[in-house]
């Protein structure tokens, strides 16, 4: 039942990466108000769709922004400062109002400038900015009386092996982040499944004999309809590669202004919407086409001769088969966009759909005779064209289960979700059923389709009524203490370390490896690793039994011990007064990022396991757990 869109669906949607620059771009400008008295006037534009949270918030939440000025012969400074416009917003993480700032942030410093001195004086912000990640941020500004510049933003430590916070790690390049592009060819090949399935609706398949019998009907050579047959394949690559291209050229559709679905509930019940429509269409309630106009108008241009009339061919076929690609790559279309580099991964996606889409066109005109063997046009297509709007209407249902987990609405918990998928399928093996008997005869598509539809119908009732784990649907329905009878007591087994030393202490007499999560509490998509992920049957054991879980949270505002505060100040660069500053700056000396949550495994003599993860599905993390456990194995070091 997993067919090839639906784990095109999942790999799209688990897709995330690290930042390590800064979301916030200051422009700074000092103003003089008398002979004595300035303002520093400093605006940030922030990017969407991050926040910088405000002064205001309450100590139990998240980390507020904080103004630092050096007092010196020169200047003075009283500790004011006004702000623009603040936002607001209950937070059900903190379970408090939360206060920030969106797009914009403007902060105007009153200070006094003393009639001795050439001082040149430091004004440092502290800020954090989240989005689906969570970043610390200090920034240093540099002024004297005649003006004021950015300094050096202390995001990025040398790697100062004299530091108590470096650490002597093993296979370091494995820190490397190379999954970007392998990830790209797993979507275009995905995305060539996609397509291989659009060739399966009514709207495509019968289409190729007719266009193939087209290119050797015509005078001329064989060897011109050759070129033009290829030249009519490469068109269809290329029309749907250019699909993506208003994904970056136009702003207001640059995937990068969209929050992620995971947490967007406008966004979630707006593609919930489009899903439910386009299986409608797909069951036959409706078609989705373009208007005739433009149909017609472009078939008119493809009865010019030459290449050019060529390229019209293959637009008339995207278009007048668009009632059944539309819906698949509408879903190709909300998949990519929902994840970071969603524009590049929707051309890959695209890419493979057109390859897919142009291959038996183009290798039916090279060799002809092959349309012998192809199978007839028939009520097979619309049977097709039914199992999509299934796997539709299930994908829409993900959406909707998104938008109620975020909002804590109590509509769509686990045992309904996985009733109304079981529903989904029985309907489906009850439709199948109907036709088989129907035809009388022993169908075996038909005995095939009701034999799957029917296990994993019984897959799902069995999960339902035992509530046993159904790894099939894992990182699609709600997590298993999203429920109407029982509470959530999350994680109680692990036991977690919050300090490297003491973990790795406990790795060497155990054997085992640490699991580094640096993690913060103001971290949204760290709770819901640890609430939807980590509750995983699978990887909840994995935490239990195989790993030293080691959160290291960088937003803790608890205060170091003296000793060690002035240790780090004769080490670092910068000032590291607390635990998060401690863990933060730990983390950006040694794995060159500031964002969270971020996951690393290590041996117990430091060797890294495996690249490091961010959020991602429960597949993922799980396959990712088990890769690193494994070449642990393999290095001749096995786990008690």
């Amino acid at each position: 039942m997993r067919s090839t869109f639906f784990y095109l669906f999942v790999l799209l949607f688990s897709m995330s990466h690290a930042q390590t620059t800064d979301p916030v771009h200051w422009t700074p400008e000092i103003k003089k108000s008398s002979e004595t008295k300035s303002q520093i006037h400093l605006t940030g534009t922030i990017e969407d769709p991050w926040i910088l949270y405000a002064p205001e918030n309450d100590e139990f939440g998240p980390i507020s922004l904080e103004v630092e000025v050096e007092e010196n012969n020169t200047v003075s400074w009283n500790g004011d400062f006004s702000t623009s416009e603040i936002h607001e917003k209950y937070d059900e993480i903190f379970e408090l109002k939360t206060y920030y700032f969106k797009d914009t942030v403007e902060l105007t410093i009153p200070i006094t400038f003393l009639k001795t001195g050439k001082e040149v004086s430091v004004l440092t912000l502290y800020y954090q900015v989240c989005d689906e990640v969570c970043m610390n941020k200090e920034v240093n500004f540099t002024f004297d009386r005649n003006g004021i510049e950015l300094g050096e933003t202390s995001t990025q430590l040398s790697k100062n092996e004299e530091s108590s916070l470096w650490v002597p790690l093993k296979n370091r390049e494995a820190l490397e982040d190379n999954s970007a592009a392998r990830s790209l060819w797993i979507i275009f090949i995905l995305g060539m499944g996609a397509g291989f399935l659009a060739l399966l609706t009514p709207c495509v398949f019968p289409m190729i004999p007719l266009t193939v019998s087209f290119f050797f009907n015509r005078e001329g050579s064989k060897r011109k309809a050759t070129l033009l047959a290829l030249t009519y394949g490469l068109s269809i690559v290329l029309i749907y590669a250019l699909l993506s291209l208003p994904f970056f050229l136009i702003e207001g559709l640059n995937p990068n202004a969209l929050n992620s679905l995971a947490t967007n509930v406008t966004l979630n019940l707006f593609f919930f919407a489009v899903f439910v429509v386009f299986s409608l269409s797909f069951f036959g309630w409706f078609e989705i086409t373009l208007p005739n106009s433009i149909v017609n108008r472009v078939d008119n241009q493809s009865n010019r001769s030459g290449m050019v009339g060529v390229f019209f061919m293959a637009l008339t076929l995207a278009l007048v088969s668009f009632s059944c690609t539309g819906p698949i790559l509408g879903s190709l279309l909300a998949s990519s966009l929902s994840s970071a580099d969603g524009a590049l991964n929707l051309s890959f996606g695209m890419l493979g759909f057109g390859v897919a889409l142009a291959l038996p066109f183009t290798l039916l005109a090279l060799f002809p005779k092959l349309t012998d063997k192809m199978p007839k046009s028939g009520g097979w297509m619309m049977d097709v064209k039914v199992i999509l709007g299934g796997i539709e209407l299930a994908l829409a249902l993900k959406f909707l289960s998104n938008a109620d987990l975020v909002s804590h609405w109590g509509l769509l918990k686990r045992e309904l979700f996985i009733a109304l998928w079981l529903l989904i399928a029985f309907i489906l093996a009850v439709h199948f059923t109907l036709k088989l008997i129907r035809s009388k005869s022993r169908n075996k598509g038909y005995i095939a389709i009701t034999a799957v539809l029917a296990l994993f119908s019984l897959y799902l009732g069995n999960g339902l009524i035992t509530r046993s784990p159904l790894p099939l649907l894992s990182g699609f329905a709600p997590p298993s203490f999203y429920s109407y009878t029982e509470e959530a007591n999350f994680n109680k087994e692990i036991t977690t370390y919050h300090d490297f030393e003491e973990a790795q202490a406990i790795s060497i007499q155990t054997g085992k490896p640490m699991l580094i999560d640096f993690t913060g509490w103001a971290c949204v998509n760290c709770r819901k690793m640890e609430e939807n992920v980590w509750t995983d049957p699978e990887i909840y054991d994995l935490l239990v039994n195989k790993f030293i879980v080691t959160s290291l949270y960088v937003d803790d505002r608890s205060e170091l011990p003296s000793d060690e505060i002035e240790l780090l100040s004769q080490q670092e660069s910068k000032s590291i007064r607390t635990i998060g500053q401690k863990w933060s700056a730990f983390q950006i000396t040694n794995f060159n990022t500031s964002s969270q949550p971020f996951y690393v495994m290590l041996s117990p003599d430091l060797e890294v396991l495996e690249r490091p993860i961010q959020t991602s599905t429960i597949v993922e993390y799980s396959q990712w757990l088990k890769s690193g456990l494994k070449n642990l194995n393999s290095s001749g070091r096995v786990l008690p």
